[in-house]
């Protein structure tokens, strides 16, 4: 079995229609319809050859190991005719046996020159055909009624030129639909579906392909491989194609709700799904009554979602409100999310739509816009519905557009595999000792593979393609944006999800508050490694430090009363924390002035300023302890032209420009309006933004200028390094590149270097929209996503992350 899975594997993931009548050769007289599948070639030679440098199967030469293709390749050399050659091939214990037939010339297999051979002259039963052994190779050849015939089995020789019984009409018609000018392959759908049952465990892919002829013409270049043919079944087949017969076909809109992380789909359409109903009454056993105001009667599409989280049934309604209304009687509400209902589910809508669907367990439904999504549990619902509210759908996709737009606009039966994650599923269900040839296909330079089947009169049109991703991907940068299963906690989110780095695995871990106190820490699979009730809520952010410069890292923070430092495993690090009777008012600044993790904490409180040492200690120097008015900024160490200044900002309007040891460096006489924006260093400068909207700049002697910015309502600046964003209402600078947003509530811009890339974030808390840019001021691809709070964005080696509050007790996770 091991030895034609991978030429099957192969065949099903390429399957496809263009007919070029010809009139049948003589030479399908020696074929039979007991052949696996058969090829058709006007060049064998130059086909063989165009496969082994074809890029694709240079890297999956296991789809075709199983074929003896030197020994084809040598006896087409020496056999060209320029006329249409057919070679069948029939597997046995041994391997694949073939028959090559094509018209006969003189000179044909003129062996002369060729050195370590033997020729025998053999005859059996009254038929002549001579025995060739060239090292490895054996074959038997003949020439009959004109046909130059040749085998690697005796027997099978002799059976074709003494076969009696004629061609079946399917077959001849299958044969004659081939279009003469290319290669094509004659699959006999009777093995396929053996082969696939065989293949798989279960029959997870209920599609049943027996009785009848593929008739297939390959299209191989550098870019795509495509395959365009026709089925022909039987008046009496029983297959799943004959089940659309008089089915108007229509459009497929699933891929639109498919996740990106899925791992392929299929659905069928109709124009009536009564029409559709009797056909599928007429092939089952049983008898199902359906009810006249079932929802399948408002529907024009059905479908199954392959996913990680469990399979998805998923309709595509003609009129959503009829259909919701055609449900009435299971309108239970099990859960909310985001703004959509899901709802308990008591009937089982599969069984009749059945056999093109398997039994499946639908506990519950959904609907978002014209689709309604059934699925065992909540969890494979929130994933559909977290993804198309994201546009991470397959549908969104650059390659997938691309794919599928060398299909017909229209599908009786779609099949799709997003091939990044299509193998991994189908090493769930393919049998075991199938499993080391499947782990050496290699799809990466093909995203997807669709294959499409458009029923007509006693016959079907197949189109299948497989495209190259187009370009090429900046390193650390995915296409898309893919959305994980969200990260759920108890109690309500307090503060910004927090990604933090595991200094043991390398890998990326969520810090969160609730508004319980309690910090979470989870890994990004959503796995809780512990919880620690806090004294308050975290006041800023969480920083990472490495405290005794071995490479460990902790968590620090304050609360209103605390300052704490963990490990990673939410233990105290000594001699922390740090009580205060007294409030903390603004977030924790930590200094590094040199870059060699001498760290410095600061702790405001109302007026006073302390700094701190890694032992939380008041460090010994800094005499600048107290101002005349409440501190409004956190205090905020900049440097530039290799002196460092300590900015500390009062309620009163006057700024402090101070040295390391926290005496006055740069005198400021002007008073400031604070808003909530920080101080940055630009040029020689310090700059900033007042409360009326005004940059303000601040030289190196402590003159202050300030300058209108055009439509500057709200005016948020960030600056890092050499990048400056400001935000004016929906106005969005990037440096000199601007971006006009939706109008909304938006964050405070982000600034994030990752992996030698900068990122710009935002999120419209109003229409709970995340955006990231660029520093060209260019969206990603994907975005805008879910989300309602400002993120946070790390990596992971070349894996980038960024992390989101989503619903009131979930944390997302995006990969990029």
């Amino acid at each position: 079995m091991k030895k034609y899975y991978a030429v099957y594997l192969f065949l099903f993931l390429i399957i496809s229609c263009k007919q070029d009548k010809t009139s049948e050769s003589n030479s399908l007289q020696f074929v039979s319809e007991k052949a696996d599948f058969i090829i058709q070639s006007n060049d064998l030679y130059t086909f063989i050859n165009k496969i082994d440098s074809t890029a694709f199967f240079q890297k999956n030469i296991t789809l075709l190991k199983s074929l003896p293709i030197e020994e084809l390749r040598n006896i087409s050399k020496f056999t060209s005719s320029g006329k249409s050659s057919l070679l069948s091939f029939t597997k046995s214990k041994s391997g694949y046996e073939y028959l090559y037939i094509t018209e006969f010339k003189e000179g044909f297999f003129d062996l002369d020159s060729t050195k370590n051979k033997t020729v025998e002259t053999l005859t059996i039963e009254g038929e002549t055909f001579k025995k060739y052994t060239l090292d490895n190779l054996m074959v038997f050849t003949t020439v009959k009624n004109g046909d130059f015939i040749a085998s690697n089995s005796r027997t099978l020789l002799l059976e074709s030129i003494n076969r009696k019984e004629e061609n079946s009409e399917t077959f001849s018609k299958a044969l004659a639909a081939a279009d003469k000018s290319k290669t094509s392959i004659l699959i006999n759908q009777d093995q396929l579906d053996r082969t696939l049952k065989n293949t798989f465990k279960e029959n997870s892919l209920p599609l049943n392909f027996s009785d009848g002829w593929m008739s297939l013409d390959f299209d191989i270049n550098s870019k795509d491989i495509q395959l365009n043919g026709i089925s022909i079944s039987g008046k009496d087949a029983d297959n799943s194609l004959k089940l659309f017969d008089n089915i108007t076909a229509q459009a497929n809109r699933i891929a639109d709700i498919t996740p990106t992380s899925a791992s392929g789909f299929y659905s069928f359409t109709y124009q009536n799904f009564g029409k559709l109903y009797k056909n599928l009454e007429a092939s089952r056993i049983d008898s199902l009554e359906l009810p006249e105001t079932n929802i399948l009667n408002y529907t024009r599409e059905a479908g199954v979602i392959f996913n990680t989280y469990g399979n998805t049934l998923v309709l595509t309604t003609t009129d959503p409100e009829l259909a919701f209304d055609a449900i009435s009687n299971s309108q239970d509400i099990a859960s909310e999310f985001r703004d959509i209902s899901i709802y308990s589910n008591n009937i089982d809508y599969s069984q009749f739509l059945a056999p093109l669907v398997s039994p499946m367990k639908l506990k519950y439904y959904a609907f978002t816009d014209e689709f309604v999504l059934f699925g065992e549990t909540i969890t494979v619902l929130e994933n559909l519905i977290s993804s198309y509210q994201n546009n991470s759908t397959l549908s969104k996709q650059g390659y997938y557009k691309e794919t599928v737009s060398q299909l017909a606009s229209s599908s009786s039966l779609l099949i799709v595999g997003n091939n990044s994650h299509f193998t991994e599923a189908l090493k769930k269900v393919v049998n075991d000792e199938l499993l080391e040839d499947l782990e050496k296909v290699d799809l990466k330079d093909y995203p997807v593979v669709a294959v499409q089947f458009v029923q007509d009169s006693n016959f079907s049109h197949i189109h299948a393609v497989m495209s190259k991703k187009s370009g090429s991907i900046p390193s650390g940068v995915s296409t898309t944006v893919k959305a994980n299963s969200p990260l759920k906690i108890d109690g309500k989110i307090a503060t910004t999800p927090f990604l933090v780095k595991n200094h043991d695995t390398k890998s990326l871990e969520v810090a969160v508050q609730n508004e319980k106190n309690e910090l979470y820490l989870l890994n990004t699979d959503g796995k809780v490694l512990w919880k620690k009730k806090l004294d308050g809520r975290i006041i800023g952010a969480i920083e990472q430090i490495d405290l005794y410069k071995n490479g460990n890292l902790q968590m620090a923070f304050t609360t209103q009363n605390s300052f704490e430092v963990l490990d990673r495993n939410g233990n105290d690090v000594k001699p922390f924390p740090k009580n205060y009777k007294d409030a903390i008012t603004q977030p924790l600044s930590i200094f590094d002035y040199d870059s060699k993790r001498d760290y410095r904490f600061v702790i405001t409180q109302k007026n006073q300023v302390y700094m701190l040492d890694a032992k939380a200690r008041g460090v010994d120097g800094f005499n600048f302890n107290k101002t005349k008015t409440t501190i409004v900024l956190p205090p905020k160490h900049i440097r530039i032209n290799r002196k460092d200044y300590i900015l500390v900002s009062e309620e009163n309007g006057q700024v402090h420009i101070l040295s390391r040891q926290g005496k006055t460096r740069i005198p400021v006489k002007d008073k400031i309006k604070f808003g909530e924006n920080q101080w940055y260093p630009e040029v020689r400068n310090f700059v900033n933004v007042n409360e009326d909207g005004k940059i303000v700049t601040i030289n190196e002697k402590g003159k202050v200028t300030r300058s209108s910015v055009e439509n500057s309502v709200h005016l948020k600046l960030v600056v890092k390094e050499d990048l400056k964003v400001t935000l004016s209402e929906n106005i969005l600078k990037i440096d000199k590149n601007e971006v006009n947003l939706d109008f909304g509530i938006y964050t405070k811009p982000q600034i994030f270097n990752v992996n030698g890339k900068t990122f710009i974030g935002i999120t419209d808390t109003q229409a709970k929209k995340v955006y990231i840019f660029n520093k060209d001021g260019e969206l990603l691809p994907g975005f805008p996503v879910f989300g309602t709070s400002n993120l946070d964005l790390n990596n992971s080696g070349n894996s980038i992350q960024f992390s989101v509050k989503g619903d009131e007790n979930a944390v997302l996770i995006y990969d990029l």
